[in-house]
């Protein structure tokens, strides 16, 4: 028995933080990005939203560079959403993509980061109805690194560098409007009896 206890232990110390990583919400590596309703990057879900017109915030945190002197990402929607008006926050820029919802942009100037937090662009959209839309920042059709959107560092412009989807995932959405999932799930007051009762 104590052999049995001893082996769950170590099993459970050992593979508790793997399955402690992702999870859903957001993770936390360097150079990440997300969609916002805000450009403080706080709100990346709403529940019960009618439809109309929405503002969006693209945000690139815990940035490792000082600022971004170009980028690339390819906006994506699942859902009744039509999205246009996408600007980059930097002066002057010349975009050479050629696919819708696509963005391959350098700056005259670099754009810099406040504490590691930048707003490298925003758009506009129009909410067709109320069924569920999910909003994803994928790698361009031709990417300078397979399978991430990147930027360019401003200290070095010879330097790429990925950014990672603040899901964690580029398959997985990163801003929900009417998905139900929103918000971490209430906590349930239950006392000791309660829970003995399950299992009588």
């Amino acid at each position: 028995m104590n052999k049995l206890l001893m082996s769950l232990f170590v099993l459970c110390v050992a593979v508790g933080p793997v399955f402690a990583q992702g999870g859903g919400g957001n993770v936390s590596y360097d150079d990440m990005i997300g969609i916002y309703f805000d450009e403080d990057g706080d709100r990346d879900c709403a529940t019960g939203v009618l439809p109309g017109f929405f503002h969006f915030y693209v945000v690139i945190e815990n940035l490792t560079s000082p600022g971004v002197a170009g980028f690339e990402m390819k906006l994506e929607v699942e859902g009744a959403y039509t999205f246009f008006n996408l600007q980059l926050t930097a002066d002057q820029y010349i975009d050479v993509a050629t696919k819708p919802g696509e963005v391959i942009a350098g700056f005259a100037a670099p754009v810099m980061a406040v504490d590691g937090k930048l707003v490298i662009m925003t758009f506009d959209g129009i909410l067709d109805d109320e069924d569920p839309v999910t909003f994803f920042t994928k790698p361009v059709y031709f990417p300078s690194i397979a399978g991430y959107p990147c930027y360019l560092d401003s200290d070095d412009n010879q330097i790429v560098k990925s950014l990672m989807p603040v899901s964690g995932d580029a398959e997985v959405g990163v801003l929900f409007l009417n998905a139900g999932h929103c918000g971490p799930v209430p906590a349930e007051k239950s006392d000791w009896g309660a829970v003995k009762s399950l299992y009588r």
